[in-house]
């Protein structure tokens, strides 16, 4: 197997766990309709800082109600199986989209945020505590969403 193989199916493991474990917090109320930008991943011990250049394309048809976009920031653990979570202790203190500060869905819980990109370029910045000797690793990802 060549090494794009790998990493081809190393990538599609870590969208069907982020994918399976959205679809797990959010039972049936929500479907995931298509992602923002390719999945990213942070070591939390490389630093407190996250940050993601990206392109965002409107889609071509007007959005139905009940849709918009969504940033998760799963803590997610590579062990004999790679696991992800949304609840729990958190890492994130801010997320900033563009210079403008980004809210989480929930009061209580900042592993999802609503997220607004503009067309065109945007930056992403997500402040995160100080944890130099932690094994936790960040999936960064935001998806266009439904509610059902």
């Amino acid at each position: 197997m060549a090494v794009y193989d790998y990493v081809k199916e190393h990538m599609n493991t870590l969208w069907s766990v982020a994918e399976g474990t959205i679809r797990a917090y959010f039972e049936t109320r929500l479907a995931l309709l298509e992602p923002v930008f390719p999945l990213a991943c942070h070591r939390l011990c490389e630093g407190p800082d996250f940050s993601l250049d990206f392109n965002y394309k409107t889609p071509p048809h007007c959005p139905a109600e009940g849709s918009g976009i969504l940033l998760f920031v799963f803590h997610a653990n590579f062990l004999n199986e790679i696991t992800a979570r949304l609840c729990g202790p958190c890492s994130v203190h801010a997320v900033v989209l563009n210079d403008k500060f980004q809210l989480p869905i929930f009061l209580d819980s900042h592993f999802i945020y609503s997220f607004s990109p503009v067309p065109g370029q945007n930056k992403l910045f997500i402040r995160l505590a100080e944890s130099p000797t932690a094994k936790v690793k960040l999936l960064i990802g935001a998806y266009r969403v439904q509610l059902q």
